[in-house]
């Protein structure tokens, strides 16, 4: 560069710097360039290794590579992310999108549990922890609608970090329910510890993975129909 001297020098030089860097951005976003992209981010960081954009373009490598569904390099970008720059949030970012893609694309759940637990504490805005809180739930029942009473009942019983589960179904007769209490409150809080139900099954979830320590399954759908 001529005239290295002048008092605008510095702001050219900079200028400089922030049209390599939009360049190899620009060419992120268009559709089939993120080879270019890629090449043309990488000399940025050959050329300017002490930017400070250097932690968000390893980043979008990471990016780049998952959206070509190569997510092996996918998660080997976002490590050397993590282990250049520990502690930046580009770095805890690139820690949860490994964990991600190691449950959601790889189904490494395992894996994908001790990645969270590595970056949950630190994580921004709570992501982190609500990954784990996730991971550690296991069920909860529901019904998908309001039914009639000459319809068959079904039940949703998303599951997770649970190998089976016991199904108890209990008749109630409502109109002796009704005339005893002279409405139907509280009739989820019927003891039902004290009565044998109508009927009892035990079943397995189907997918369950586990490994000792951490067990986990992909959620499942099944329908229930009770007694």
């Amino acid at each position: 560069m001529e005239h290295p001297a002048d008092e605008r020098w510095s702001g050219v030089q900079q200028a400089v710097i922030d049209t390599e860097y939009l360049k190899g951005i620009e060419r992120c976003r268009r559709q089939g360039q993120l080879a270019d992209a890629r090449k043309s981010l990488a000399e940025f960081l050959t050329h300017y290794p002490a930017d400070h954009r250097c932690p968000e373009i390893l980043f979008l490598f990471g990016e780049m590579f998952h959206t070509e569904k190569k997510f092996d390099t996918a998660i080997a970008a976002w490590g050397r992310l993590v282990s250049k720059h520990p502690g930046t949030p580009e770095a805890d970012r690139g820690q949860l999108r490994i964990a991600e893609t190691l449950e959601q694309d790889l189904g490494k759940f395992e894996e994908r549990h001790r990645c969270v637990s590595k970056s949950g504490t630190r994580q921004q805005g709570g992501d982190g922890r609500q990954a784990i809180a996730r991971l550690s739930e296991k069920t909860s029942l529901a019904t998908e609608c309001v039914f009639r009473t000459n319809q068959p009942a079904r039940l949703r019983l998303p599951t997770r970090n649970i190998e089976s589960v016991t199904i108890r179904a209990y008749r109630i007769d409502m109109e002796t329910y009704f005339r005893k209490m002279y409405g139907l409150p509280d009739i989820e809080q019927l003891d039902i510890g004290l009565i044998d139900p109508d009927k009892s099954s035990e079943l397995s979830i189907a997918g369950y993975r586990g490994a000792p320590g951490i067990r986990h399954n992909r959620r499942g759908r099944g329908g229930i129909r009770p007694a």
